[in-house]
């Protein structure tokens, strides 16, 4: 696999490039059979947990919520349906919808999963997973959000283009690559999962290699209804397209 490249601006014309690398990322996947389609048309949306690159999965918590945020700032509740799927001889719990939208424009779809505990961890953690759904117009896409915030169109994107999201506040993030046949053997663990900095911003910025569904995922420090600490887990899902030979 290619080497993955985390840029972060130094200057107008020069880039600091960073590098460094944790254990493999585990989160959840949430995807679209296609992230762009026409007025009318359902959109068939999946929710997935384990680690990607590998295609390894366990049983998907069944989310909270599942919601479409529409370019006109509506959020619209979508059904789930669980999906048992066989893998590896065992069964897998995983979650399906649909979801037909009303406006053209680009809908946000957000997965939020039950806080729970990790261990070693004090604080619980909160996962939620977001992705984007363009209906014909370009409108929305650049809304300012808790989570991640595009400051590119976060679809159209083709393999060693720059992508940037922010955060509300700087942190370190990890970014890896979905793969629904894994290479065997797999690859060295440093080209595997990625992980960088954002600036001070809290703007992170990418350049990614291949075709396909990426992940970003990054922790930001929150309270829950109670007012005691949570950690909020956002993982933004982006879908890089390969031009035609």
């Amino acid at each position: 696999m290619t080497t993955v490249f985390l840029f972060r601006w130094s200057a107008i014309f020069g880039i600091l490039f960073l590098w460094t690398v944790l254990a493999p990322c585990h989160f959840p996947v949430l995807t679209l059979e296609q992230n762009e389609i026409s007025l009318g048309t359902a959109a068939i949306i999946r929710l997935r947990y384990g680690h990607p690159f590998e295609s390894e999965w366990e049983n998907c918590p069944k989310p909270l919520s599942l919601m479409a945020h529409t370019p006109e700032g509506k959020i619209v509740p979508l059904t789930l349906q669980k999906i048992e799927t066989k893998i590896g001889g065992k069964t897998i719990d995983q979650f399906q919808a649909q979801y037909v939208p009303t406006t053209r424009g680009d809908h946000k779809i957000v997965a939020t999963l039950a806080p729970k505990k990790t261990p070693g961890a004090q604080t619980p953690v909160q996962e939620i997973a977001a992705t984007w759904l363009h209906i014909q117009q370009e409108k929305g896409w650049d809304k300012r959000e808790d989570g991640w915030t595009a400051m590119t169109r976060p679809y159209g994107i083709l393999p060693g283009m720059v992508f940037q999201a922010r955060l509300p506040k700087p942190a370190t993030f990890e970014f890896e690559l979905l793969n629904e046949n894994p290479p065997n053997p797999l690859p060295k663990p440093s080209l595997i999962t990625f992980t960088g900095n954002t600036d001070d911003r809290g703007i992170a910025t990418v350049s990614l290699p291949k075709a396909g569904w990426w992940g970003l995922a990054a922790e930001q420090d929150s309270l829950d209804p109670n007012g005691k600490p949570l950690r909020l887990l956002h993982v933004l899902w982006l879908k890089l397209d390969a031009l035609d030979k």
